[in-house]
């Protein structure tokens, strides 16, 4: 893999290599951007999150609501009516 970037590299060729999520967590530049945050959410332990790539004068925006238990919203689409909530149609 090594030799496969150095080659791209010197015909100019941009590329990067793609990490696991254990080596992005663990990436230096990650936990210095703040992309990654902690949240208290009941009982999750130990949540993370990816923040907005964005910051308003110099923050980034606040979780403003937890991300869904599973079940806790069922699945909808805006289907032929056009209409959000329509539910898919089975044969």
């Amino acid at each position: 893999t090594a030799a496969l970037f150095d080659l791209m590299r010197r015909h100019g060729v941009p590329c990067a290599p793609i990490h696991t999520v254990p080596e992005v967590v663990a990436d230096p530049q990650v936990a210095s951007t703040g992309m990654l945050r902690q949240a208290s959410i009941e009982g999750v332990e130990d949540y993370v999150d990816a923040a907005l790539p964005v910051r308003w004068d110099g923050a980034r925006p606040p979780l403003r609501n937890p991300p869904p238990r599973m079940g806790e919203h069922p699945p909808t689409f805006a289907g032929p009516s056009g209409r959000a909530g329509s539910r898919p149609q089975t044969e």
